[in-house]
């Protein structure tokens, strides 16, 4: 391998103080059992002091979200110094519950990875298409106008400091599963845009109802990168098992 497999933990809006202590815990212990696998959290806002006073290098762990100016009059917002001075690494950028939910452009999502990014956080940036746009065939044009939001970054950043995340929102917590051919697909669209824009080794993580029962046909696909956990990464069990999992397939 070239390089990591990152299993990323999105923990959403879930978990009270002890609870994030006690997961996060649970992570370090397995955490870099396997060179191969790299487990990253990224964590509610409010957690980020709590899971400071735990922390270990084994685990990084960042914000789901963050505003592109230093300070400022953004109510709700969390700026890149506040995620960094709790020992964040990183942001998810363009999640897909931001893009529906909360209505985030394109223009909005490309200043806070610019302005993250500039600022010396590492982000992970979410791309994916609806089930109207997958079943009008618009899938990769989709694909296409998301990574043009991001395209004069990618050549100018390392791997590990950029990685895209495909998450097709059709596929997220509607029980219906992406098929292999429908990942692989689109992960070679995506690294093929990265080839375009100077960076063939950007990594593609793979974000649909990522579960321990999928996880292995996923991690041996060529072009998936890693994988960004949503309702499996609630669980030490459930995780430890994707990581396992994961670890094994790409040892064989």
């Amino acid at each position: 391998m070239s390089q990591p497999f990152y299993l990323i933990a999105n923990w959403k809006m879930h978990f009270l103080e002890s609870e994030a202590k006690a997961l996060y815990g649970a992570f370090v212990e397995f955490a870099e059992m396997d060179a191969a696998v790299k487990v990253w959290v990224a964590a509610p806002a409010v957690h980020l002091p709590i899971l400071q006073q735990v922390r270990s290098g084994k685990v990084p762990y960042g914000a789901q979200n963050v505003h592109f100016e230093l300070s400022g009059a953004y109510t709700g917002e969390i700026s890149v110094p506040m995620v960094r001075d709790c020992g964040g690494t990183f942001s998810l950028v363009g999640h897909s519950e931001r893009r529906i939910l909360f209505h985030e452009s394109e223009e909005l999502l490309g200043k806070r990875a610019e302005g993250a990014l500039r600022q010396g956080l590492n982000i992970v940036y979410c791309v994916g298409e609806t089930l109207d746009q997958r079943e009008s065939h618009q899938t990769m044009s989709v694909l296409e106008n998301q990574f043009a939001t991001i395209s004069e970054l990618v050549g100018s950043y390392n791997n590990g400091e950029l990685l895209i995340a495909y998450e097709p929102v059709w596929a997220i917590g509607t029980g219906r599963v992406a098929s292999t051919d429908e990942i692989a697909e689109a992960h070679l669209h995506l690294k093929t845009l990265a080839a375009q824009a100077g960076n063939p080794m950007l990594p593609v993580l793979y974000g649909g109802s990522v579960k321990p029962q999928n996880i292995e046909e996923i991690a041996t696909l060529d072009d998936v990168d890693g994988a960004l956990v949503g309702g499996a990464s609630l669980d030490s069990d459930s995780f430890r098992s994707l990581y396992q999992k994961s670890a094994a397939a790409l040892n064989r």
